[in-house]
């Protein structure tokens, strides 16, 4: 059996770190422009409108509009990716991983169903018996710059242990297969974008073909040449179980929801779950958490491109989990 994660940045501020972009913009504020007009005039207009730019990605996009030329926005882009890298390092170095209380990591990578409610929970676990009677191998596939899960996985004595499963009187191994970062790594080929061109708001601009490569973030993958992308793709495509936590299923990001809509119908047996985290209810509303449950999965669905008879297909395959513990690592102490 293969079990794919798709971690998003939910993943970091769970463990504290303040990875949010409204984080990031007073840090990137005080940063000094140098001599650069078009520096200067962006984090001008950023400053003027920073309740609008919780999603940085899409709102440059937008912002394109006013750029004049490829050197414009090499400009821009160059020195926010900067700042942004040196941001996210400082929060990477302060994150003191033996703080951290890591003993259920493990079994949420290998029972996620476990945080499900009772119905959900047992209907994944019978679909996962199927494969009882085999090593399981986990993918990670994150969308974060930082290198968070390597330092929770990884020590200097080695790979921390997964749990073992028994069946047939034979323990079996759930195997940590592959972590790839699709969007590169802090130091190494951060890729900061929009989805497709059209997300592009310069008519001029996005029929540039350098232009696409730099801020397209699957096509700036596919140029790279470094075949991350088609390992995720592949990933996905061999999966039994897809997971999905602390992302929000934005439009910057829609070919991999796309991906997975397509392959769940495909597939005629892919399961996937979404843990989201969403309003508080008091426990005797729990009414409006089903409500919520409905609102999370049509919003997923709605990104899949999917007609709306393809995700009647797949709908009943698709498990939410609201507000959960999964992932949680409170602190020591």
């Amino acid at each position: 059996m293969n079990i794919t994660f798709l971690l998003g940045n939910g993943f970091d501020l769970n463990i504290d770190m303040k990875t949010r972009y409204s984080h990031f913009y007073p840090y990137y504020l005080k940063m000094p422009c140098g001599d650069n007009t078009h520096i200067e005039k962006f984090k001008t207009d950023l400053k003027k409108d920073l309740n609008n730019w919780a999603d940085l990605e899409l709102e440059f996009g937008k912002y394109m509009k006013d750029m004049t030329s490829l050197k414009h926005l090499d400009d821009v882009y160059e020195d926010l990716c900067d700042s942004l890298s040196e941001y996210l390092a400082k929060e990477e170095s302060a994150l003191s991983i033996a703080d951290l209380d890591v003993s259920n990591f493990p079994n949420d990578l290998v029972f996620p169903e476990n945080h499900l409610v009772l119905a959900d929970k047992q209907s994944l676990i019978e679909y996962k018996n199927k494969y009882a009677n085999n090593n399981w191998r986990i993918n990670i596939v994150t969308f974060n710059y930082t290198s968070t899960i390597e330092k929770l996985l990884y020590s200097e004595n080695g790979d921390y242990p997964l749990p073992l499963r028994r069946g047939n009187n034979t323990s079996y191994k759930s195997i940590l297969n592959k972590i790839l970062h699709i969007h590169g790594l802090i130091n190494d080929g951060m890729i900061l974008g929009v989805n497709d061109a059209s997300q592009i708001h310069n008519d001029v601009l996005k029929s540039d073909d350098d232009v696409l490569t730099t801020i397209v973030k699957p096509k700036r993958n596919q140029e790279l040449k470094e075949l991350i992308d088609k390992e995720a793709i592949d990933l996905i495509r061999q999966s039994q179980l897809i997971v999905l936590f602390g992302l929000s299923f934005g439009d910057t990001d829609k070919f991999w929801w796309e991906l997975i809509g397509k392959y769940m119908l495909n597939s005629g047996t892919c399961r996937v779950i979404l843990f989201h985290k969403g309003d508080d209810f008091p426990s005797n509303h729990k009414h409006k958490k089903v409500r919520e449950v409905k609102k999370i999965k049509s919003y997923f669905l709605s990104q899949t491109n999917l007609s709306p008879e393809q995700k009647k297909q797949i709908e009943e395959r698709i498990y939410i989990g609201c507000n959960t513990n999964i992932f949680k690592m409170k602190k020591r102490g």
